[in-house]
């Protein structure tokens, strides 16, 4: 949990900057240690990697963030992290899409709010994936799973409607 503090920090850092659009799909991947102090990407770095000290953060701003770490042996070497997100699918939206991409991802998830609870299986599925998701994010190969959910989640809103 202690880790998850820290995603969600930097990502909070994140919205806060760029809060209307966002960040774009993978760009806050490379600026995200800009929105934790030195002290906490230790800590991230002890929690997620392993890292027994760091030393110093050699990235700029837009390249892959890499730090020079230490083992408790004393030997250092880099560390690098590729891909990184922010473990919590609502503040990913606002990181990528800005508010107004979070609002509407909102407002397709309260739509299907009544056929939630009716508990129909599309927007059960999809309510009960969101609740994973709030400690998680998507991995983009899974991606289409979520709007399929979706779909089927708006769809048997609307049946219900009628």
């Amino acid at each position: 949990m202690q880790a998850r503090l820290l995603f969600w920090k930097a990502a909070w850092g994140g919205i806060l900057d760029r809060p209307i659009w966002g960040w774009g799909g993978g760009n806050f991947d490379y600026n995200w240690p800009l929105f934790l102090s030195p002290s906490e990407q230790e800590q991230f770095l002890r929690l997620e990697v392993g890292a027994y000290k760091m030393i110093d953060y050699i990235s700029t701003p837009g390249t892959v963030p890499v730090w020079v770490v230490e083992n408790e042996k004393g030997q250092r070497y880099t560390q690098s992290i590729v891909l990184w997100k922010s473990h919590n699918q609502l503040l990913e939206v606002a990181l990528q899409r800005g508010l107004v991409g979070l609002g509407l991802y909102l407002a397709l998830l309260i739509y299907s709010l009544p056929a939630f609870l009716r508990l129909t299986l599309g927007a059960t599925g999809l309510w009960a994936y969101h609740v994973f998701l709030l400690l998680w994010f998507i991995p983009f190969f899974s991606e289409g799973v979520l709007w399929v959910l979706f779909a089927l989640a708006v769809a048997e809103a609307n049946r219900q409607k009628k």
